[in-house]
């Protein structure tokens, strides 16, 4: 049960945080804020994003078809890419490889779900 409303509670702060990226898109300064907010809910696994957000913005500035597709869902925010490869791979993280992790212990040391 726990566990359920940890999971809830990281997914309310992901999209509450994505609203302020919408709403708050023309301050650098909150998006930045924001930004860095989203990174805290995502260590560790988040700094991963890094690599895949410079690929994906190579390929919205080099592949055109790529391109003009992001650049309508995003428009010109990258901070909007950043939080999509954030929010990957903190849902990854907390609710595939830590559930996993646990579950791989719990059957290791005995101990009943």
């Amino acid at each position: 049960m726990t566990g359920l409303i940890l999971r809830t509670v990281w997914l309310l702060a992901c999209f509450t945080l994505l609203l302020g990226f919408l709403i708050f898109k023309r301050d650098a300064s909150a998006q930045l804020y924001l930004f860095w907010t989203m990174q805290v809910i995502c260590f560790p696994l988040g700094l991963l994003v890094y690599p895949f957000t410079f690929a994906t913005m190579f390929m919205v500035r080099m592949v055109p078809g790529v391109g003009s597709v992001v650049e309508f869902l995003v428009g010109n925010n990258d901070y909007l890419v950043v939080w999509f490869w954030l929010f990957v791979f903190g849902f990854v993280q907390w609710f595939l490889l830590v559930p996993g992790i646990v579950r791989l212990v719990r059957k290791l040391s005995g101990q009943p779900r």
